[in-house]
């Protein structure tokens, strides 16, 4: 039976602290649960940065040595402005694509994963071969730990060198070990990675191992709530993702008729505005249409759009009550003086009773019949959502061609009701 166990789950840590045998175990802890695991292992997942590591190889900035029949690989790209400009960037890509590919492609289809090294080791490697033990901290390092799914659960083993050594023959002459063991510790200490001393018995280390992860299953994972498909959510549960979805639909989908021939509208008068500057700077048309539509469309986006409703799923947005009434208040106001307006009203949580600082304004609002009032109803919300993206405000708002799109609300939910010129009820 399925204990309900993270559906990735990261070992980390140096050589020889015992990754592989408590992946074991954990892979056999799971199969045992009822759960049919995957077992992973990521650390040099090489594509686009394949040619700036043969060009040290050609320079002699990547070497190996053999010591007593063992042979030993080095880095060291400190001395090289070129290593230091472009390998932290293609090895993120490579990352990002071997993580599409191998694990939020085998998540999607329902997968439970068990990795053993992924971007904390290929950190842990870029930071002993550049002698830079804050690349964690700014760009490109900082998007590493980014690409992990959201919910899972990492943890670093730890050991001292000395253990390592009496325990892996193989790594009594590696002469970067103690280095490699330091980084490791400054980097879960920075990221605020759990870490298990592996100089215990096997069983221990085991349980210790399961409580964390057990710990991070209990934590509700973070999602945006526009599709509750089982197959999606490992998809939506990353942010990057998330907002993806949102650039493509842009909302569209709770739309009534009107709002949503708006917003297309939008989208076509810039795409014809902006096709003679895409169509000068590339030279020809198909290109052009394509770059002309993708920046017509994320303009949209920007003005039309509500990113931070997505973004206050995962955390990122968090207002105090008095700031959040505030806003109402000016909204009120500023509604109150188009007449094209025939209700408003909050609904959700705040509604309910139920606020919290990482609630969302959910807005309905329904506009009197005629064409010129679809306009200016449709026109006052473009201007309410750009000036709520500015703000870093969650106002989550649309226009209803009737009061009968109140229907699909909740009706166990009863609405604020800030503006009612027709006695909607």
């Amino acid at each position: 039976m399925n204990e309900g166990w993270p559906r990735f789950i990261y070992l980390t840590g140096c050589d020889g602290t015992g990754k592989s045998t408590q992946a074991k175990a954990l892979l056999a802890r799971l199969t045992a649960s009822g759960v049919k695991p995957r077992h992973l292992w990521l650390r040099f997942p090489f594509l686009l940065s394949l040619p700036v590591l043969l060009y040290a190889r050609w320079r002699g900035y990547s070497w190996h040595e053999n010591v007593g029949g063992v042979r030993h690989g080095y880095w060291n790209f400190r001395n090289s402005w070129l290593l230091r400009l472009t390998l932290p960037w293609l090895l993120l890509c490579d990352a990002a694509l071997a993580a599409a590919i191998n694990i939020y492609l085998p998540l999607w289809f329902g997968k439970t994963i068990v990795c053993e090294r992924f971007v904390l080791d290929m950190l842990a490697d870029l930071a002993v071969a550049f002698d830079d033990s804050g690349l964690s901290r700014r760009l490109p390092g900082k998007l590493y730990p980014r690409l992990l799914p959201a919910g899972a659960a990492i943890v670093a083993l730890d050991l001292d060198a000395a253990t390592i050594r009496e325990r892996r023959p193989d790594l009594r002459t590696d002469r970067r070990l103690e280095i490699r063991l330091e980084v490791y510790r400054q980097l879960a200490a920075d990221l605020g990675v759990p870490v298990i001393r592996s100089d215990q018995l096997l069983e221990e280390v085991s349980e210790q191992i399961r409580q964390v992860v057990m710990r991070v299953s209990g934590n509700k994972r973070k999602s945006y709530a526009v599709s509750r498909s089982p197959l999606l959510q490992p998809l939506l549960s990353n942010p990057v993702v998330a907002l993806g979805v949102h650039w493509v639909f842009q909302g569209m989908t709770y739309m009534d008729r009107t709002e949503r021939l708006f917003k297309l509208g939008i989208d076509l008068l810039l795409a014809v505005a902006l096709f003679p500057i895409m169509l000068g700077w590339s030279g020809r048309w198909p290109w052009a249409c394509v770059l002309a539509v993708g920046l017509a469309h994320t303009l949209n986006f920007l003005l039309n759009g509500q990113p931070w409703v997505v973004l206050k799923h995962f955390g990122r947005v968090r207002h105090s009550r008095e700031e959040f009434e505030d806003y109402i208040g000016a909204l009120t106001t500023r509604a109150q003086a188009e007449l094209s307006i025939a209700y408003l009203a909050v609904y959700g949580s705040p509604a309910r009773g139920k606020w919290t600082p990482a609630s969302d304004l959910d807005v309905r609002l329904v506009r009197h019949p005629g064409a010129i009032n679809a306009l200016r109803a449709c026109l006052l919300v473009l201007r309410e959502r750009a000036r709520a993206t500015f703000r870093r405000f969650p106002l989550d708002i649309y226009v209803l061609d009737s009061g009968a799109g109140l229907s699909k609300l909740r009706p166990d939910e009863p609405p604020r009701v800030l503006i009612n010129r027709l006695n909607i009820s």
